[in-house]
Formats: structure tokens, sequence, C-alpha cells
């Protein structure tokens, strides 16, 4: 096993430039020097995926923060029906 395989660890990029390409980095290539060291794992993708890809990526990203949203208000709403319900159930 060479010493980049040892020293390297396998990750995603998800630029607008590079989505969704793999590359291998150094652990700790910020310590040395400031310079990043990395090879690209997979080859470049083509134009129109690097057009499309950043796009529905932010469309999943809002869809993921709605879907939060959206569970907070259901966990908000059952905290709220529970008060209610505990204080009819005071008032009887």
């Amino acid at each position: 096993m060479s010493l980049w395989a040892k020293c390297s660890k396998r990750k995603t990029s998800w630029t607008d430039l590079n989505p969704g390409q793999r590359y291998s980095a150094f652990e700790n290539f910020r310590e040395v020097g400031g310079r990043c060291y990395f090879v690209w794992i997979d080859p470049p993708m083509c134009t129109r995926a690097r057009q499309i890809i950043p796009g529905l990526l932010k469309k999943v990203y809002k869809l993921e923060n709605n879907l939060k949203q959206v569970n907070k208000l259901e966990n908000d709403m059952k905290q709220l029906e529970d008060d209610l319900e505990r204080k009819r159930s005071r008032e009887k």
C-alpha cells in the first residue's frame, strides 16, 4: 500500500464545479503549509451534469429544511395538544 493511500481519505466534492466527484486528500492537508494535496478519483463530469447537479442539490437542501420545519411544527402542535389535555383534565 502506498504512502498516499495510508495517509489520505476519500471524500466527495459538492462544489458547483465538481459536484459528486470523488477525490482522495491527505487527512492533515491543512497542516501541511496550508496547501491542499488531493487527487481526483473519478473522471471529470460532463458540462451538463455540472450544470444540473448544483440546482438539484439546492432543491434537496430546501426540501430537507422544509421537512425539518414541518417536523418541528408537528412536535410543537403535539406539545400544545398535550398541554391542553392536561389543562382540561385539571378543570374536571
